[in-house]
């Protein structure tokens, strides 16, 4: 956090801790009242087969040892350490909970940043209002991890323009925007813009900034080659997932408007089969 945000949070201390206060309670809230077995009914429950495989040692895979690039593995990780320690619920939802919560903090410091501290704290309320995240933010699936790492990756890029020392919220860029791809994969084409806009000169005229986009790019290489690599061995094929072919077809395909936007993407499968 800069200085200049330090003291902006500092001075809006008490507002920015009741709308994350607000937020968390409202998320939390709403999961407690589903309860636990809608929590599991309509959470996306693959996630626990991958991650009981990864706690008996068998890796990211689903049993019998198939499909083992089918997800990326940031989630699964996260969902085991739960699984392990039988936390499952409502230890699972409350983090997600504070991780959805948080997301105001970093609403406000990049309003902040863009348009003004009360733009920064209109967009925190905003943020807590968000019905989409009041619901989805404590199911079982990727949302509220996702939408973290995206803003913080997103904060630090704007960081980065504005610091005299830019090398550390570029990497940290760099390190969140690899582990949001590494949660799902639909970050993956803003990852190039990403690093195009780093590497424009900061004035008109100015030079190509290709060392400070250098450094958001090295722990993407690092991180997501890393997983890459470990698909290119076991699958045969250097890709992040074996899913998102189908994933494209399902958004794609003569009955996806029969039931969008009304209705879940998920019910498109079998009737697009």
């Amino acid at each position: 956090m800069t200085g200049a945000l330090r003291r902006a949070v500092a001075r809006r201390r008490w507002e920015l801790l009741a709308i994350v206060v607000f937020a968390f309670v409202v998320r939390v809230g709403y999961r407690l009242a589903q309860g636990e077995a809608a929590f599991l009914e309509y959470g996306y429950t693959f996630y626990l087969d991958l991650a009981d495989s990864f706690l008996r040692g068998q890796g990211l895979c689903f049993d019998g040892g198939v499909d083992c690039a089918v997800r990326v593995p940031v989630y699964p990780v996260l969902v085991s350490f739960f699984l392990r320690w039988d936390a499952l619920y409502p230890g699972l939802p409350a983090l997600q909970a504070a991780l959805s919560a948080s997301r105001c903090l970093i609403a406000f410091g990049i309003g902040r940043t863009l348009f003004g501290p009360r733009a920064g704290l209109a967009a925190a309320a905003l943020t807590a209002l968000n019905p989409y995240a009041i619901v989805h933010s404590t199911a079982m699936q990727d949302t509220s991890l996702f939408n973290l790492l995206l803003a913080l990756g997103i904060y630090l890029l704007l960081q980065s323009r504005e610091s005299p020392r830019p090398v550390a919220f570029n990497v940290g860029a760099g390190v969140a925007l690899s582990l949001a791809s590494l949660t799902t994969v639909r970050l993956i084409l803003f990852l190039p813009l990403a690093l195009l806009w780093v590497a424009l000169p900061a004035l008109p005229g100015g030079r190509w900034r290709v060392r400070a986009a250098a450094t958001v790019a090295l722990p993407i290489v690092f991180l997501m080659g890393g997983w890459i690599a470990r698909n290119w061995v076991l699958v045969g094929a250097p890709v992040l997932t074996t899913e998102s072919g189908v994933s494209l077809w399902l958004a794609n395909n003569d009955a996806t408007l029969e039931f969008l936007p009304e209705r879940s993407v998920d019910e498109i499968y079998e009737v697009a089969y």
